[in-house]
């Protein structure tokens, strides 16, 4: 078949080629026409169509910029210092919050209890402590003869004071025994507490 093709478009060409002197001549003979290549068989390959151009990735989304960094704590205000402790009010009731302490069974002073003995007289005589200082002593359950040994604490404290300049009719003394311990533990600290002397301040007796 393609042979065949080939001489059908072969002696197209020859036949166009000897008419070309002969119309020089002036004859009026036509041309004959060239038979189509479709005519013959011939079948041209479809033109192949190329596709659309894919458009171009549009431009990446710029990163997000870093958040912004969390706003420190504020800092805080400076509390307010602590005003000072006013004196002792007529009439009110005062602990004194340094207790007068003994050894055991025993009313004599250690050396702490002097010394807080004698910021308690200058309490006294400078008028920050008015009225009437009551001296409450108290004893350990575990001692003996409770009730004699706290007043007798009480006593030397209310004495020893008077010492220090005092007035006597403004000091008080009295003894409690046992029945106010300060603690109840059985450690040998716990019982100290009970060993003690205590101030509390009154307008009247």
């Amino acid at each position: 078949m393609r042979r065949l093709r080939c001489s059908v478009l072969f002696s197209a060409l020859l036949l166009a080629s000897c008419s070309g002197p002969a119309q020089e001549q002036g004859s009026t003979r036509p041309m004959a026409p060239i038979p189509a290549m479709a005519d013959a068989g011939v079948h041209t390959a479809p033109v192949a169509t190329l596709p659309p151009a894919t458009p171009a990735s549009p431009a990446a989304t710029p990163a997000t910029p870093p958040a912004t960094p969390p706003t420190p704590p504020a800092t805080p205000a400076t509390p307010p210092a602590t005003p000072p402790t006013p004196p002792a009010t007529p009439g009110a009731t005062v602990a004194e919050p340094e207790y007068v302490r003994f050894p055991r069974q025993s009313d004599q002073f250690t050396p702490a209890a002097r010394s807080i003995l004698d910021r308690m007289a200058e309490m006294i005589a400078s008028g920050e402590a008015t009225g009437v200082v009551r001296i409450e002593g108290h004893a350990d359950p575990r001692e003996r003869k409770t009730a004699v040994l706290s007043l007798r604490r009480a006593q030397r404290v209310m004495q020893y004071l008077i010492q220090k300049g005092v007035a006597a009719d403004r000091l008080q003394a009295a003894g409690l025994g046992a029945t106010h311990p300060a603690s109840t533990g059985d450690a040998p600290t716990a019982r100290a507490q009970n060993r003690r002397v205590e101030f509390s301040f009154r307008d009247t007796p």
